[in-house]
């Protein structure tokens, strides 16, 4: 499914990232953004934060969440928020307003086409089901 051409202010993209491993050069201070911080292990510390550690190109990324927005679109603000075991979300505004949330998997996520099928099949259960399910 392609985004719309026209987002409203209510509107977020979603943008999911795969096989994101260029370089770019990035201060110290910015180094946290492909670091995994959610959680601590007692064993094997630095091999697990290693297989969820997931270095991009941020300037590229900036520019296909643009892209996705359209012609209009400049980049203002990049946030990343909480992650989970299997990927990072980030949040990019826009001077517009506008707001494109990209979802990138971390290399211990597993293959790509199963993730995504998984979450595909997830969210078409979720669409489908009788509102009286879901507020049970």
């Amino acid at each position: 499914m392609q985004p719309s051409k026209e987002v409203t202010k209510s509107q977020s993209l979603l943008v999911i990232a795969r096989n994101v491993v260029l370089t770019t050069s990035v201060s110290p201070s910015e180094e946290s953004i492909f670091e995994y911080q959610a959680q601590r292990w007692l064993w094997n510390e630095q091999d697990q934060l290693q297989r969820r550690y997931l270095r991009f190109d941020v300037k590229a990324l900036i520019a296909a969440a643009e892209k996705a927005v359209g012609p209009q679109a400049h980049y203002e603000e990049l946030t990343k928020l909480a992650e989970g075991n299997f990927n990072k979300a980030i949040l990019i505004k826009m001077r517009n307003k506008q707001q494109v949330i990209a979802r990138l998997p971390n290399p211990n996520a597993g293959l790509h086409h199963y993730n995504t099928a998984s979450e595909v099949a997830t969210m078409d259960y979720v669409r489908y089901q009788p509102s009286s399910i879901l507020e049970s």
